[in-house]
């Protein structure tokens, strides 16, 4: 069974950074491993843009073997995880340190035919195919995803958008100057906005509200509701699942009761917004931590959890920024949102 000192769980921001980092620090003479089930690091912010460009996955994809030199890549789906191995379904690996970056899936909350998700590049390539017999499209949710391709639909088709939020505004979680723009700016372009629906049924080309309504839907894009990627754990490690599937860590993202176990990104029980940001900042603090258990380091560090600027694109030249209650609409946030996916795509690649 092969065996590496430190086996990372997940090949998004938060694993891809820790990984990138490790290249730098790790000192000689020691192992690492990175385990994810595609063979490529994705922008994820940037797949949107793929609903009605799809060649643009080659701007936001990078082979992991064009990132790595000293942490080896390991191709494979994670099923189990126990407090000294990891197995995937082809292999098992032993550890000494381990950082789960395994990120969130994004269940579709109806069973039916015709109904997408936006996870990742692949997925969205079925929503484009499906998009070119479409008249219609419901987006159900009212969360970034689910604007980004309201934003996407009205400003570059001509196809009737209808979003069904269950709450009483998009972006709910944000500044309510940044819902009532946002839906302003949605609407003035046709643009049906349903609040208080929720989405519970798919038959026979329309989705059904709990509520009884029927709304027609050629096509259907689901953005509610994200899930935790920790049913792999066993064992005592199940213990240190919260009720919503969350990972309990520490201070020092340490998951509670494995002092050798990091867990970091979208997984961990940290309240904060989960951005490319702050899973960068999440890998520093777990690099530096996992130097200091390897004697490398003296003291320990903690994560202060903290809220940075979030960009939403509206199409190309269109946006959103919204830091705290500051709200920065129009052109200017639609061209920040290109340029930071470039900044962090050049970090990725050559950082």
């Amino acid at each position: 069974m092969p065996e590496f000192d430190i086996v990372i769980v997940g090949g998004g921001f938060c694993g891809v950074h820790v990984a990138k980092l490790l290249e730098k620090k790790l000192p000689q003479g020691y192992t690492a491993a990175l385990i994810d089930h595609k063979e490529y690091f994705e922008f994820t912010p940037g797949v949107p843009k793929l609903v009605l460009n799809p060649s643009h996955a080659e701007n936001i994809r990078v082979p992991f073997k064009d990132l790595f030199k000293r942490v080896h890549f390991v191709k494979g789906e994670v099923t189990k995880i126990s407090p000294k191995q990891v197995h995937t379904k082809s292999q098992s690996f032993t550890f000494r340190h381990l950082v789960i970056a395994s990120g969130v899936a994004y269940p579709i909350g109806v069973k039916s035919t015709g109904v997408y998700t936006l996870k990742n590049g692949d997925e969205v390539r079925k929503f484009h195919d499906a998009l070119q017999l479409a008249k219609s499209v419901v987006i159900v949710g009212g969360g970034l995803v689910a604007t980004e391709l309201a934003g996407e639909l009205v400003t570059k088709t001509d196809k009737k958008v209808i979003m069904i939020e269950p709450g009483t505004r998009l972006l709910c979680r944000n500044a309510e100057r940044a819902s009532a723009w946002v839906s302003r700016y949605l609407s003035k372009r046709g643009c049906k906005i349903l609040y208080g629906e929720r989405a519970v049924k798919h038959e026979k080309g329309a989705i059904v509200t709990e509520r009884g309504t029927k709304i027609p839907a050629d096509l259907v894009a689901w953005c509610a509701g994200i899930k935790p990627e920790s049913g792999f754990l066993e064992g005592a490690l199940k213990d240190a699942v919260t009720e919503k599937k969350n990972i309990k860590v520490n201070n020092f993202l340490q998951v509670n009761g494995f002092p050798n176990i990091f867990c970091g990104g979208d997984l961990n029980s940290i309240v904060e917004e989960k951005t490319a940001q702050n899973a960068d900042r999440q890998a520093r603090v777990i690099v530096h931590n996992l130097l200091v258990l390897l004697g490398k380091k003296n003291l320990m560090i903690v994560h202060r959890p903290r809220s940075g600027p979030l960009i939403i694109s509206l199409g190309d030249w269109a946006g959103l920024m919204i830091y705290g209650n500051l709200v920065l609409k129009g052109f200017i946030p639609g061209i920040l949102k290109h340029v930071v996916e470039k900044i962090l795509l050049f970090q990725i690649k050559y950082l």
